[in-house]
């Protein structure tokens, strides 16, 4: 009878040990925080495009005029916060916008007020963001930001 206790006792601490072992299921790294615009583009949607990589350059000309896009995109649990600036030739306009938004997969939908959402595709990886729209009527909208570290 002992020696049946002293067994069972051995057994549930090897399951225990081979179980304590098991790898760990990565750990998703997290969306939320302040991320530096470093691209944006929009092409086919107006007489111009508009293309961007502030890693490389921030401003652009574009039919004459300096154009520039800088900004950051904040994400917390349940908002983003979109800060842009647009600059054409030194004068400046831009605002702040608000959303919550949802992730599922490669897409992300972002709702301005609960009858106003739009569902773009999402891309986050090695810690930059990638919000583009889906192609329509050959116009497409993209913008990239890198989180701060």
């Amino acid at each position: 009878m002992r020696t049946s206790l002293l067994f069972k006792s051995i057994l549930l601490l090897v399951i225990f040990l081979i179980t304590s072992c098991v790898k760990d299921e990565a750990v998703e790294p997290s969306i939320e925080g302040t991320y530096d615009i470093i691209g944006y583009a929009v092409v086919g949607c107006e007489e111009f495009d508009i293309i961007l990589d502030n890693e490389k350059e921030t401003c652009s000309v574009i039919e004459g005029s300096a154009f520039c896009v800088d900004g950051t995109l904040v994400f917390t649990a349940d908002l983003l916060t979109i800060n842009l600036n647009f600059t054409v030739d030194g004068e400046s306009d831009g605002g702040v916008i608000e959303s919550s938004y949802t992730i599922e997969g490669s897409e992300i939908t972002l709702c301005f007020d609960p009858d106003d959402c739009e569902t773009s595709n999402f891309k986050f990886e090695e810690g930059i963001v990638e919000i583009s729209s889906p192609v329509e009527d050959g116009c497409y909208s993209s913008i990239r930001a890198k989180k701060r570290s």
